[in-house]
């Protein structure tokens, strides 16, 4: 595998961006990808992806405002990358970048999509990278999966709205993303673009309650969907009270 390079650039200020949509950028003979923040005026770290590599992660609008939640790679350590769900630190790898030596973490994600990161060194501050959460927050995260979440019915909020979440790199804040548009899914059928905010929320927290508890992809999903499911039970039980039936 080979490094195709990093660069920034400011969002369109005149057409806000999806977190999705991507633009093609040419240079060195090589069409690159970037990911646009969603927020006009943002500067975003670019991800440039090839086949199942990401090169370099894109720098979430909340780590820009947040107390960062600090944590040190060390190889063999489990940890989360917003956006992209639960990995496994590698060894420190050093690759020439327009002619330049840079050091990278080499992170594996656990998704199962054999996907893998590559974060320079000395700009790992700023990403939201933190550890698994902990095993005692798990019957939290399901408690909220059980209970009703407002979403907005203006379509470009809600995408904000999800792509705030999603990058935030909280489980909890991905909990609300997956519940919202579950309950939303059984109004109506969901745009592409919140199905794939839906898709992905699920499959990073999914992930993640698997690595905290050791359980299976499938045990964590069944979780997940029970939790749901008991949400929806307790709604229909509301609206027959209400109805004095």
């Amino acid at each position: 595998m080979r490094i195709l390079g990093t660069c920034s650039r400011p969002a369109d200020r005149h057409s806000p961006q999806r977190h999705d949509q991507l633009h093609d950028w040419w240079g060195q003979g090589t069409t690159f990808k970037y990911v646009a923040s969603p927020k006009p005026g943002n500067v975003s770290s670019i991800t440039f992806r090839r086949g199942q590599m990401t090169l370099f992660g894109f720098e979430s609008p909340q780590s820009l405002n947040r107390k960062e939640n600090r944590v040190i790679l060390k190889f063999g350590t489990k940890v989360v990358y917003p956006y992209q769900g639960p990995c496994l630190v590698g060894a420190v790898v050093k690759k020439v970048i327009v002619g330049r030596s840079t050091s990278f973490y080499h992170l594996a994600l656990l998704d199962g999509s054999g996907g893998e990161l590559f974060v320079p060194v000395d700009k790992i501050s700023g990403l939201g990278i933190r550890r698994l959460m902990a095993r005692s927050e798990i019957p939290k995260l399901f408690g909220l999966l059980r209970k009703p979440a407002a979403t907005s019915t203006n379509w470009k909020q809600r995408a904000i709205d999800n792509f705030k979440l999603l990058t935030s790199g909280s489980a909890f804040d991905l909990a609300e993303v997956v519940e919202s548009l579950t309950e939303l899914n059984e109004a109506r059928v969901l745009s592409p673009r919140d199905r794939q905010a839906l898709d992905r929320a699920r499959k990073i927290l999914i992930c993640e309650i698997s690595e905290v508890t050791g359980a299976t992809k499938g045990k964590a999903e069944e979780q997940v969907d029970y939790a749901l499911s008991v949400r929806k039970k307790h709604e229909g039980i509301q609206r027959k009270t209400l109805l004095g039936t």
